[in-house]
């Protein structure tokens, strides 16, 4: 009888293959899905600085996540700050599956550079970060740091986990996000949405969504305390195209 065994589980796979079943390990894609453009406010120690600008748009059989963070007060503007991230990816029977991305950071002459390619056949994620070659195995699940905006408050409405494996530039590191004491209340505008802290091991950084699934796809506010310097993000205007 035990001989049948793995002449069964090769033939469930194979049939699980064929009808393009996804698997148990895939990330659920929002639905529906919808182009728009999101703007937040971006505060630095409590000062605004800048804005947020993040856009979703359909290319066909795949679609494109921009984010845009710039200076336009204060000194920070002065050294021309300016972060441009964006990834492309699928939604399918396998689920969320990020395809390319490429996150870019310039502050006066220096500039710092991520671009990967995700190869869902070989199964590697390969690029380069800041100029050194990325090679690195590709497993079923993985999504990639801009994305999770996309994914946290749908799987909250779902009532799924709020746990990624995530592709963070040349790292890959699991998010784990649960509720807790926020540092900020919520917008004026969404005072009903619930704070997600990511679990951290390193106490010199801290990381908060904003979630509230019944008004908005994506978190109204965000959170980020890098050693000392805290940084701010809250929606200002939300545009569906």
């Amino acid at each position: 009888m035990n001989t049948l065994l793995p002449w069964l589980a090769r033939s469930i796979f194979l049939i699980l293959a064929l009808l393009q079943v996804p698997p148990v390990w895939a990330v659920p894609c929002p639905e529906p899905m919808q182009a728009f453009e999101q703007v937040y406010d971006l505060y630095r120690d409590d000062k605004p600085v800048g804005e947020v600008r993040l856009t979703l748009r359909s290319e066909g059989a795949s679609w494109r996540l921009d984010s845009v963070t710039r200076a336009n007060r204060g000194v920070v503007s002065l050294l021309g700050a300016e972060v441009r991230e964006w990834v492309r990816f699928r939604c399918g029977p396998a689920g969320y599956q990020p395809l390319e991305s490429l996150y870019q950071r310039k502050v006066l002459f220096r500039k710092q550079k991520t671009h990967l390619i995700y190869d869902w056949q070989r199964g590697r994620v390969s690029g380069t970060h800041k100029g050194k070659i990325v090679d690195m195995p590709l497993l079923a699940g993985l999504v990639d740091r801009l994305g999770i905006q996309l994914l946290l408050a749908s799987d909250l409405k779902a009532g799924r986990k709020l746990h990624y494996r995530v592709q963070d530039r040349h790292h890959q590191r699991d998010w784990v996000f649960e509720t807790g004491q926020a540092p900020y209340p919520p917008p004026d505008a969404f005072t009903d949405a619930q704070a997600y802290r990511r679990v951290d091991d390193n106490p010199k950084r801290e990381t908060w969504f904003w979630l509230l699934p019944a008004q908005s796809d994506l978190p109204v506010q965000i959170f980020h305390r890098e050693k000392k310097t805290r940084y701010l993000s809250r929606l200002r205007i939300h545009e569906p195209e």
